[in-house]
């Protein structure tokens, strides 16, 4: 009878150890984000919509624009259009007080990335045109 209970113990003991071992390396596999998701497209959103602000300024600034910069602020405005397309298209729906749908909500988490990646590159462009140095496209 005391074997069979010291195998049991073993077992639930070796079993246990197994399991927090698992949890172990899960949780340094996937260390817990600094920000959560919804945060960081929150973040990308208000980002990319400053930014289109700052784009449609830049349009009407006084001085006017160049030809140039006037055709590379309308590629830099195209280019986050296109990128937070799916982005902007969830955040209108919400605010409409619709529900998006799963599709949409994941292609807008997809192009989260790009989006934000886009609109880095247009706030260099920003800040190189203001500086008064000549902005390389975006």
């Amino acid at each position: 009878m005391k074997s069979v209970l010291m195998f049991a113990s073993s077992v639930l003991l070796m079993s246990s150890i197994g399991v927090q071992a698992r949890a172990d390396a899960q949780a340094r596999a996937a260390p817990p984000p600094t920000e959560s998701f919804t945060g960081y497209g929150e973040r990308v959103f208000r980002l990319q919509n400053a930014l289109m602000d700052e784009l449609l300024d830049a349009e009407y600034a006084d001085p006017p624009p160049t030809a140039t910069e006037s055709r590379l602020l309308a590629k830099a405005e195209a280019r986050i259009v296109r990128s937070c397309r799916a982005l902007n298209e969830v955040a209108s729906l919400t605010a409409g007080g619709e529900r998006p749908s799963f599709l949409l909500r994941m292609k807008a988490a997809a192009s989260l990335r790009s989006c934000s990646a886009s609109a880095r590159e247009v706030r260099k462009f920003l800040n190189e045109r203001a500086a008064g140095t000549p902005p390389a496209p975006p």
